[in-house]
C-alpha cells in the first residue's frame, strides 16, 4: 500500500488581516502562512509593521479586519505554546535578580497561590540554562552579563515556557558580531525541533539559516530565501541599500572581515542548500 504524504502543518495562518493605530494603518490586507519548523526572518523599515505583526501573533492586539490563527487557535489561546524574546528588556541594574531568577519568569504561569515555584519548574529552568550553555552562571547577577549572555538568558526564559514556536524581536540588536554568529548557530539548532520567527535587519547575515523571508512594509510579501535579491530589499526599504562587500580594502573592520559577507553571496549559499535538499519551505 502506498503511503500518503502528510500535509505540511501550518503553525500561523493569516488571512486578509488589517490593523491600525488610531486610524493610521500599520498593516493592510496581510495574508501569510508559516509552517512547522520554518525559520522565518521578518524584515522591513522601521515603522513598517514588523513588531505589530509579532504582537498580533502573541494576541497582545487584535486585527481590525481579517483573521489570524496560531496552532489552529486564536493567538490568545495559543499563547502558552509560544515563546517570546522582546527587543528590549528593562530592569533595574541595582535589583539583585540572578540569571536563574530571570529564566524562572518563564514559569510564572505555574506559580502556586503562595508564590512558590514547583520543583518541576526549577528543573525546567535548570534544563534550559544547560541548553543555552549558561548553567555555570545560574546564580550570577543578570546585570553583570554581557549583551550576548543576556540574550541567551532571555531565550532561556522563553524556552522555559516549553514553546512550540519562538518569536524574537531583533535579538542581535545589542550584541557584537561574534555573539551574533553564536546566537544564530544556536537558533539553527533550536529550529530542528520548533518554529523560529525572527525580526532582523541583518538579512545577509542570517540568510544561510532561514527558510523564508517575510517582507513587511504595511503590506506583507513572503519569499523563499533563494528568491530574495538586492532589488527586492531596496524596494522594501524605499531606497538603495548598500550591502557589505567581501573586500579587505573596503572593509572598515579588516580583522573581522571573515564575517563580512555580501547579501547575494549568502543568498546563493542558501539557494544551493535548498536545491540540494529539494526544499522550498515557503
Amino acid at each position: 500500500m502506498n503511503e500518503t504524504a502528510q500535509p505540511i502543518q501550518s503553525v500561523v495562518v493569516i488571512e486578509n488581516l488589517s490593523f491600525s493605530y488610531n486610524g493610521r494603518p500599520a498593516l493592510t490586507d496581510v495574508t501569510a502562512h508559516i509552517n512547522h519548523c520554518d525559520f522565518v526572518s521578518i524584515v522591513g523599515p522601521n515603522g513598517g509593521g514588523k513588531t505589530t505583526l509579532l504582537k498580533l501573533m502573541l494576541g497582545l492586539i487584535s486585527p481590525a479586519r481579517g483573521s489570524i490563527k496560531v496552532f489552529g487557535k486564536s493567538p490568545v489561546k495559543a499563547r502558552p505554546e509560544v515563546g517570546y524574546v522582546p527587543q528590549h528588556f528593562h530592569f533595574d541594574t541595582q535589583f539583585p535578580i540572578t540569571v536563574k531568577d530571570v529564566v524562572l519568569m518563564g514559569r510564572l504561569c505555574n506559580v502556586s497561590c503562595i508564590g512558590k515555584f514547583k520543583a518541576s519548574d526549577k528543573a525546567i529552568a535548570a534544563r534550559v540554562l544547560e541548553e543555552v550553555e549558561l548553567s555555570h552562571i545560574a546564580n550570577r547577577p543578570f546585570s553583570d552579563l554581557s549583551g550576548g549572555q543576556r540574550q541567551r538568558v532571555l531565550i532561556a526564559r522563553a524556552l522555559a515556557t516549553e514553546p512550540k514556536m519562538l518569536l524574537l524581536d531583533e535579538p542581535t540588536a545589542h550584541v557584537d558580531i561574534a555573539a551574533q554568529k553564536d546566537l544564530y548557530d544556536f537558533l539553527e539548532q533550536l529550529n530542528k525541533k520548533l518554529t523560529v520567527v525572527m525580526v532582523t535587519h541583518d538579512i545577509g547575515f542570517v540568510a544561510p539559516f532561514i527558510t523564508s523571508v517575510l517582507c513587511v512594509n504595511n503590506t506583507v510579501a513572503m519569499h523563499p530565501t533563494r528568491q530574495i535579491t538586492g532589488q527586492i530589499i531596496s524596494e522594501l526599504y524605499g531606497h538603495e541599500v548598500q550591502f557589505v562587500s567581501h573586500d579587505d580594502s573596503a572593509c572598515p573592520h579588516p580583522s573581522n572581515c571573515e564575517h563580512c559577507q555580501s547579501l547575494q553571496r549568502e543568498i546563493d549559499i542558501a539557494s544551493k542548500r535548498d536545491t540540494e535538499t529539494g526544499g522550498d519551505h515557503a
